[in-house]
């Protein structure tokens, strides 16, 4: 997936820069109160590894800038707590691990039916595994590979 012409590609970028998947459009939404968060009235930032350290840290300064935040994360409970925590109306939460293809597809397109947009993406989330290498597992290996490579 990727960003381009004000566009979103969920498929691959082939030589060129074409699009090989489907271009999403996004359509904005008329201005509308605070009390509605399904419709966007202001820019929009997703941010992914938003429920702790330097994502979370990230959706804070969007906030206070008056931006709607889309908080990925794959640790449901601990986004969703951090997420109310910050008492905003514009801080979204979506659970979903960016290693998984579907699943970020379905966060970009809820993302986009709900509030129109996408102007900033943040691609924080990451994960490591302290060990000596001869001691990684292929499992985990390709774990850590698949968040921090493969995620968009």
């Amino acid at each position: 997936m990727w960003l381009n012409d004000g566009g979103i590609c969920t498929g691959q970028r082939e030589a060129g820069g074409a699009c090989s998947g489907q271009f999403t459009m996004p359509i904005p939404i008329s201005t509308v109160g605070e009390d509605n968060v399904t419709q966007q009235d202001g820019n929009v930032a997703m941010i992914t590894g938003a429920a702790r350290g330097i994502g979370l840290a990230t959706a804070k300064r969007f906030l206070a800038e008056g931006w709607h935040v889309v908080m990925i994360d794959r640790l449901g409970d601990l986004l969703q707590k951090e997420a109310r925590a910050l008492g905003s109306n514009r801080a979204h939460p979506i659970v979903c691990d960016v290693s998984v293809p579907d699943q970020v597809s379905s966060a970009v397109t809820e993302t986009l039916e709900t509030l129109g947009r996408i102007d900033a993406l943040v691609n924080n989330a990451g994960i490591a595994e302290f060990a000596p290498l001869l001691e990684t597992s292929f499992e985990t290996w390709t774990e850590v590979m698949a968040t921090n490579l493969n995620g968009p």
